[in-house]
C-alpha cells in the first residue's frame, strides 16, 4: 500500500511537471511568433528610415547637380558672348584688311595718293581669353558639403552600432521645438486681462457689461441671506468711487 501511494505521488508530480512543461513550450512557441512579428515590424521601420535617408541624399544630390548645371550654363553663355563679340571684331578687321589690300593694288594711280583709310575702332581692343570656371560660392559649398558628409559617414559607419555617438540627443530635440507659452489656469490670474468696468448708473448691468469686482469679506461672521436683491444706491456709490479715483469707465459694448 505504501508503494502504491509512492507511485501515485510520483505520477502526480510527473503529470504536474508535464503540464507545466507543455505550458512553457506553448509560451515559447507564442514568443517565437511574437518575436518574428516584432522583427518584421522593426525591419520595416528600419528599412523605411534608411529609405528616407536615401531619398534625402538623392534629393540633395539632385539639388547640388542642379547648381552645377546652372553654373555651367552661365559659363557657357559668357563664353558664347565673348566668342560672338570676338568673331564680330575679327570680321570687321578682315573687312578693313581687304579694303587696304584693294587700295594697295592701285598704288600707281592718282586715286591712291588721294585716298585715306581709317581703321575700325575694334583695333584698339586687345583680345583675351576670359577666365571662367565653376568655382562659384554655391557650387564650392555643395561640393565641400558632400565631401565632409562622406568623411563623417565613413568615420561613423566604420564603428560598431553600439559605439556610434548619438547624432541628436533628447535635449537638442526638445530645444529645437517651438516653445509655447503655458496657458493660465483658473487659480492663476492672467496678466493681460482687460480692466473691469463699472455698470451704468441706475438699473441692472446689461448682459454684455462686465460684472463689478467681487468684494470678499474675511474673518467677519455675518449672516448672509440666500438671495439679496441688488440696490440702486450701491451701484451709484460704486460708480462714484471709481469716478473720484480718476478711473474713467470704458466704452460699453453694444
Amino acid at each position: 500500500m505504501a508503494e502504491e501511494n509512492d507511485f501515485r505521488a510520483k505520477l502526480s508530480l510527473l503529470n504536474e511537471k508535464i503540464e507545466r512543461t507543455d505550458r512553457v513550450v506553448f509560451q515559447i512557441n507564442d514568443m517565437q511568433s511574437k518575436l518574428k512579428d516584432a522583427a518584421n515590424s522593426r525591419k520595416t521601420a528600419m528599412s523605411a528610415a534608411y529609405q528616407q535617408l536615401k531619398d534625402m541624399l538623392a534629393q540633395d544630390e539632385r539639388a547640388a547637380l542642379h547648381e552645377l548645371d546652372c553654373e555651367l550654363e552661365k559659363g557657357q553663355e559668357k563664353l558664347q558672348h565673348f566668342a560672338k563679340r570676338f568673331s564680330e571684331n575679327n570680321e570687321k578687321m578682315r573687312t578693313a584688311r581687304e579694303g587696304i589690300n584693294k587700295l594697295m593694288g592701285r598704288a600707281q594711280t592718282t586715286a591712291f595718293l588721294q585716298a585715306s583709310f581709317e581703321l575700325p575702332k575694334v583695333i584698339k581692343f586687345d583680345p583675351y581669353a576670359p577666365r571662367i570656371n565653376l568655382d562659384s560660392e554655391r557650387v564650392t559649398a555643395a561640393h565641400s558639403f558632400a565631401a565632409d558628409l562622406k568623411a563623417s559617414l565613413m568615420e561613423i559607419l566604420s564603428q560598431p552600432f553600439e559605439a556610434r555617438p548619438p547624432l541628436l540627443t533628447s535635449g537638442d530635440a526638445e530645444s529645437s521645438g517651438s516653445e509655447s507659452e503655458p496657458e493660465s489656469t483658473e487659480d492663476e490670474p492672467s496678466g493681460h486681462s482687460a480692466p473691469e468696468q463699472p455698470p451704468k448708473e441706475g438699473g441692472f448691468p446689461s448682459l454684455n457689461t462686465p460684472a463689478p469686482p467681487t468684494v470678499h469679506t474675511i474673518y467677519q461672521q455675518v449672516p448672509v441671506p440666500v438671495y439679496m436683491q441688488p440696490q440702486q444706491s450701491w451701484n451709484k456709490m460704486h460708480y462714484n468711487q471709481f469716478g473720484s479715483s480718476g478711473f474713467s469707465p470704458g466704452r460699453q459694448s453694444e
